[in-house]
């Protein structure tokens, strides 16, 4: 079963029972898409850093590359390695020491790591998701660091599908474990943005929860992203600040354990009502060690498989037990009486049911609404009894394969 998971970033607990942390973005990176968050020369990066620290971030995520996608926001000139480290040195300079909150590295270099780590950073924050520079896991373990983990196969944004997010996730996870990282000290970043689609990154927001699976607390960072840009008629950067709040909101309320924000204190106010609105991320109930769950966002085969395969059933019975795990409610409008009492009779016999009108069964209505509460299984079931009978059941059956499909 999902366990109940938390995670620290630095001395920050990030999870289940605790608040979502925000995080603010210094950009050293004059590249970067949004110019509003780039910080040069020590007084304005401590001012900034010092700011965040004042309206409530819970750390600071410092980058000196910008990762923005290029078939976007246009070309960027490549950043040397000691072009990086010396961004890096000079930014961290000019403020760690006069920070209380924990800092973050945004590199996928582990020498640019390992410098930020010595200066007193205290997260390493990859996007490559330890998978373009392999000593970087190893590097993040002997310092005893945090990790902030994105999906990602070979370059940040190549991954949209849920199922291709969560196994990429799976196998960065594997690297930073075997490498000696802490698995308490690991946040996983399903990765908005950088090229995908809108659509690509609508869907991982609507399905947030599906990252539970591999146990970690979930950090999202949508702010001020091209998504929002498109949805909004093709604004730039400078005014997508009502969108990217209202997708953080959207993301907290689905399931996000940790934001990252250019705008802290907007982010603050909406991450507090979202949260609130939520509720409780995961149900349990427990007494000793028995601990009762409540899962609502198992809604397809391959996350029902994903959860039994956790269970450890044999092999042989995921396929049946799969197909049980996955319960849906339809309603089918204006259904002719003969055809709505077939098809409570077959579902009832397959141990499902249906709702329908109380004069039905007395020919009271000559049609009626069908709500039907069934799993997967027995709705494709009934589709099938009803394929080839009269009563407009074959265009029903169509009408249920569809739905579940």
């Amino acid at each position: 079963m999902i366990k109940p998971f938390h995670s620290k970033l630095g001395d920050l607990n990030v999870g289940e029972g605790f608040p979502v942390a925000v995080g603010g973005i210094i950009n050293l990176s004059p590249e970067s898409f949004y110019k509003g968050s780039v910080k040069q020369g020590r007084e304005e990066i401590l001012s900034y850093a010092l700011k965040l620290e004042e309206k409530g971030a819970d750390f600071i995520d410092v980058g000196a590359v910008s990762t923005a996608p290029t078939s976007i926001y246009g070309s960027s000139r490549k950043i040397s390695l000691r072009e990086e480290i010396e961004r890096v040195k000079n930014g961290l300079e000019a403020f760690i020491d006069e920070v209380k909150i924990p800092v973050s590295i945004d590199t996928q270099r582990s020498r640019v790591a390992s410098l930020a780590l010595e200066m007193g950073a205290k997260i390493v924050n990859d996007v490559s998701g330890f998978k373009s520079d392999p000593e970087m896991p190893r590097t993040v373990a002997e310092h005893g660091a945090s990790a902030i983990i994105m999906a990602c196969r070979e370059n940040p944004g190549d991954v949209c599908r849920l199922s291709d997010v969560i196994g990429e996730l799976e196998k960065s996870l594997s690297k930073a474990l075997g490498s000696g990282v802490k698995p308490d000290k690991i946040v996983v970043d399903p990765g908005i943005g950088f090229g995908k689609s809108p659509r690509c990154d609508l869907n991982i927001l609507k399905n947030l929860k599906k990252l539970y699976f591999l146990e970690k607390p979930v950090l999202v960072s949508v702010s001020r992203k091209n998504f929002i840009g498109v949805i909004l008629g093709g604004v730039p950067p400078e005014k997508r600040l009502t969108g990217s709040i209202s997708a953080v909101s959207i993301a907290v309320f689905n399931g996000a354990h940790a934001v990252r924000t250019h705008d802290v204190a907007e982010t603050i106010e909406a991450v507090r009502v979202a949260e609130e609105i939520r509720g409780r991320m995961l149900k349990f109930k427990g007494e000793e060690e028995m601990v009762a769950q409540k899962i609502d966002w198992v809604d397809d085969l391959e996350d029902a498989e994903r959860l039994i395969r956790k269970i450890g059933v044999e092999r042989e019975a995921v396929k049946c037990l799969k197909e049980k795990a996955v319960f849906h409610l339809l309603t089918l409008k204006n259904v002719p009486v003969p055809a709505a009492l077939i098809l409570k009779q077959s579902l009832l016999a397959l141990g499902g049911d249906a709702a329908i009108h109380k004069d039905t069964v007395n020919h009271g209505v000559e049609k009626t609404d069908v709500l039907i509460m069934a799993t997967r299984k027995q709705i494709r079931k009934t589709a099938e009894n009803a394929r080839k009978q009269r009563f407009k059941l074959s265009i029903i059956s169509r009408l249920l394969l569809e739905a579940i499909s």
